[in-house]
């Protein structure tokens, strides 16, 4: 809740205070690098102003300890410079002439200065005003707003005489500032080259006149003019409708809001190691977001075919991601831009939080089912699925993966623990128990972090032994996942430079890699040859009938073609001409999507079918009718796609 506002008309940066977060703040006139400059033992923090020309900024704080300080303009030397004989303090200004501070008591009624050391203070307005809040000075003139009276007031500002109301009957009476073009002409250090500095350049009461700064959470290099890139260590976490950032470089403990739009709910995030980007589902808007590191850019890289993502795991180093949908009670793999989608598991129950570990090439996940809650794991190819941890569980929310000591920690929000387990499912032993409703966890060096619906915290603990526990952040209502950085490293690549020899994914699993096809193909047989004719016959299936193709447009990997009936009829479909090539318009392996049937026409039993609609990158493609869908499956290797149509292609012949 930002309270006062003071613009530096010399180096051009805006300050204010919030009263909410309790804290002073300064950014460039723009509001770009906001960097956090005071934020411990403010309570109600109200008016601020600046005077550049001695480089401090000076505010009024009305909280248990009213009191006025003063701090240079880079949140340096901070002192307290009026704090007895004050109750509300609410406006300020500097009489930049004659070197005075201004200021005015709503609960003593009476406007006050001082030197701007706060020396030699006396009243010049005492015990005869309502509510002030407002104050400024020109000239030889100085004006307030009174709360109570509706009105606003102007004296002599030098001994208060000759005072007359200049506005009345105006209902809540705030602030009030002066226009005046003419300002103090001050030099400034920071007009060439902006000081040296790589991001702020503020004014300060040093000898050099200035000091370089960095926006919050970032670190300032040992040169003292330079900023690093970003935070070395934080915590990013997902609070439905925003994410945010905490650094942990810096000795505040501050959260830096991402600037993403139009997110609905995001509960889950995980983070490329290699790149800095966050990969971010959103469940509303069934969608996937690969968003860069700073927030500025969100690409949508799953569009289709999914429904309540909870959980997404980034495979930095195999290029992958891996994410649950508790709605289809399936997990997937692609690669990080959304193509060669692959199900791995069907058939789950509420699977929720998904992490990898690629050195020992498994995958783990967690489903919170009532009837039987567990932790399963498989290798990151799919195969070899075991149960890790189904005794003495009941909701299992987060999951990490600790490479340091490989261990597997999960937070359980019935039982109310964080518990950890060797990743070979021995060694199982309690972390910290009897906490509110715990959500995300993460690791980072000697450091557990965890989310809490209930408390709406961030929290940290030892994760050896659940010792030093502290509350990071408060008030963040809606808390869900928690990542810390940076993540686990990039290790050396199982699939190697060439992709494993394989025409589409190559996953991980614990003796190397295995070649495998997106949902819908089908691996060719090992003396297969590469095949290039991008060329493809119509295909046709009948009830009882097999089905057939030609060429093939990439090595390895066919279209697997699998009859399909939703409802007790079948269906014979014409090929499908788009874009030069001709595509077989016929089922294969299903991926649900929901999709509203068209109408036949009652004479031509034929069916205007409006798509196709392409089913993210996984090479399926959509066709309804009024009876059944159709599906087709697709691999063009590196050629394009189809994709997504607005208007009707050609007819599908629908037969009961």
């Amino acid at each position: 809740m930002p309270a006062g506002v003071a613009v530096d008309w010399v180096g051009h940066k805006l300050y204010w205070t919030d009263a909410g977060l309790n804290r002073v703040e300064v950014a460039n006139l723009d509001g770009s690098m906001r960097c956090l400059l005071v934020w411990w033992g403010l309570d109600k923090p109200r008016d601020i102003v600046v005077d550049p020309q001695d480089g401090y900024m000076f505010w009024t704080d009305w909280g248990k300890r009213a009191k006025i300080e003063r701090a240079g303009m880079d949140g340096e030397t901070r002192r307290v410079v009026v704090d007895t004989n004050l109750k509300w303090p609410n406006g300020l200004a500097i009489d930049h002439t004659r070197r005075l501070l201004y200021w005015l008591d709503a609960s003593t009624k009476s406007i006050e200065m001082a030197k701007l050391d706060g020396t030699q203070r006396k009243a010049l307005i005492a015990g005869k005003l309502d509510h002030p809040f407002g104050l400024a000075l020109w000239r030889n003139l100085i004006f307030w707003t009174d709360w109570d009276t509706k009105s606003m007031y102007v004296a002599d500002k030098e001994t208060g005489a000759n005072r007359r109301t200049i506005v009345q009957g105006l209902k809540d009476m705030m602030e009030v500032k002066v226009f005046e073009r003419s300002q103090p002409t001050i030099p400034s250090p920071c007009a060439s080259d902006n000081g040296g500095c790589s991001h702020l350049c503020l004014l300060s009461p040093k000898a050099s006149g200035r000091k370089c700064a960095c926006p919050t959470g970032i670190k300032l290099k040992r040169d003292y003019l330079t900023c690093f890139d970003g935070p070395e260590k934080a915590l990013v976490f997902a609070r439905r409708e925003d994410v945010r950032l905490v650094s942990l470089d810096t000795p505040y403990r501050v959260d830096v809001i991402l600037p993403l739009q139009g997110l609905q709910h995001a509960v889950a995030l995980d983070i490329d190691a290699m790149t800095g980007d966050i990969f971010l589902p959103d469940s509303a808007a069934a969608i996937i977001f690969r968003v860069t590191h700073h927030g500025q850019v969100a690409t949508p890289v799953i569009t289709s075919a999914i429904n309540t993502v909870e959980g997404i795991a980034v495979d930095a180093t195999g290029r992958k991601m891996y994410w649950t949908d508790l709605a289809m009670q399936s997990i997937e793999v692609s690669e990080l831009d959304g193509s060669k989608r692959r199900v791995l598991f069907t058939g789950l129950n509420r699977p929720r939080a998904i992490t990898t570990h690629y050195p020992s090439g498994r995958l783990f996940w967690t489903d919170w089912d009532e009837q039987y809650p567990r932790i399963e794991a498989a290798d990151m190819d799919g195969n070899n699925r075991m149960v890790l941890v189904d005794t003495e569980v009941a909701w299992p929310n987060g999951l990490t993966v600790d490479w340091q000591d490989m261990e597997l920690y999960w937070t359980d929000a019935k039982a109310n623990v964080i518990e950890a387990i060797g990743l070979d499912g021995l060694n199982r032993r309690m972390v910290i128990a009897g906490l509110p409703h715990p959500y995300g966890v993460s690791t980072q060096g000697r450091w557990l972090y965890w989310t809490d619906w209930e408390t709406k915290s961030l929290n940290r603990t030892l994760k050896k032994n659940g010792r030093t526990t502290s509350m990071i952040r408060e008030g963040l209502a809606g808390i869900m996942d928690v990542k810390a950085l940076p993540g686990p490293p990039v290790v050396e690549n199982a699939c190697g430079e060439d992709n494993g020899g394989c025409s589409h994914l190559c996953l991980r699993q614990p003796h190397g890699h295995t070649c495998v096809c997106p949902t819908g193909l089908k691996m060719m047989e090992p003396t297969a040859r590469w095949l290039t004719d991008r060329s493809l016959t119509s295909t046709r299936a009948t009830e009882g009938a097999s089905t057939h193709s030609t060429s093939m447009p990439s090595p390895h990997c066919h279209i697997t073609l699998t009859p399909l009936s939703c409802h007790p009829h079948h269906y014979y479909a014409t090929s499908i001409s788009y874009a030069n090539a001709v595509y077989p318009a016929s089922p294969a392996a299903l991926h649900p999507i929901s999709v509203r049937p068209l109408r036949l026409h009652a004479e031509s039993g034929q069916a205007d079918c409006y798509g196709p609609k392409y089913v993210g990158d996984s090479g399926i493609f959509v066709f309804c009718c009024e009876f059944f869908l159709l599906f087709s499956a697709i691999s063009l290797g590196a050629s394009p796609l189809l994709e997504p149509q607005a208007t009707p292609l050609p007819r599908l012949i629908c037969r009961s």
